[in-house]
């Protein structure tokens, strides 16, 4: 994980100076797009489209008490 860490601090580094010279709707565009393939990862991860296939229901594990 330490080397992952590094990787995104090098990447925030990296893109500090190019995300100041963008305009809000610029901003707004990468925004929605990282929340967008964040939400594909989460899905192709938790293979809901398979469940469905197989006629199972997925549910998450509900909290401990």
């Amino acid at each position: 994980m330490a080397d992952e860490a590094r990787h995104v601090a090098f990447g925030v580094l990296s893109l500090q100076e190019v995300y100041q010279d963008m305009t809000a709707q610029e901003v707004r565009e990468r925004q929605e797009f990282a929340f967008e393939a964040g939400i594909r990862m989460r899905d192709r991860l938790l293979q809901q489209e398979v469940w469905d296939r197989i006629c199972l229901l997925y549910t998450s594990p509900s909290p401990r008490d």
